[in-house]
């Protein structure tokens, strides 16, 4: 029997934000280094140019309990997603801060618009639960 993978809209979401966020030049690149990605459309390295600030699982399934909450609030919300170079968004999710430094001296760049981004979108959708504003 052939696995059928389950659609979650993450797809069309990535294509979406693939299409708004391009620069002057028609390119797109990373928010992180501003390294050009375009060369990942096409290919299966596509999906992992879209880091998720807050990850989707993990401790926020009990933070964020209700499924309908972390769909829409954390999967599902561009604002919840950056585009970045594959390499980050390992870097970002399994990578040591010393190999993050080690990236950033050599691309000249900083993962703290990351970190920083996900403090303040923690906030913003604390603040949504809270208030019921979702």
């Amino acid at each position: 029997m052939k696995y059928k993978k389950k659609k979650t809209g993450e797809l069309d979401l990535f294509i979406s934000i693939w299409k708004e966020r391009v620069d002057k030049e028609g390119l797109h690149r990373s928010e992180i280094s501003g390294r050009v990605l375009d060369s990942y459309l096409d290919t299966d390295w596509f999906l992992n140019c879209f880091p998720h600030i807050i990850p989707k699982g993990g401790i926020l399934r009990l933070t964020f309990p209700n499924k309908f909450i972390r769909e829409k609030l954390l999967r599902l919300n561009k604002e919840n997603i950056m585009i970045a170079h594959p390499e980050e968004h390992f870097l970002i999710d399994q990578g040591t801060e010393e190999a993050r430094a080690k990236y950033e001296v050599q691309h000249n760049c900083d993962f703290n618009v990351f970190f920083e981004k996900k403090e303040r979108l923690i906030a913003l959708i604390q603040y949504q639960i809270d208030s019921g504003d979702y």
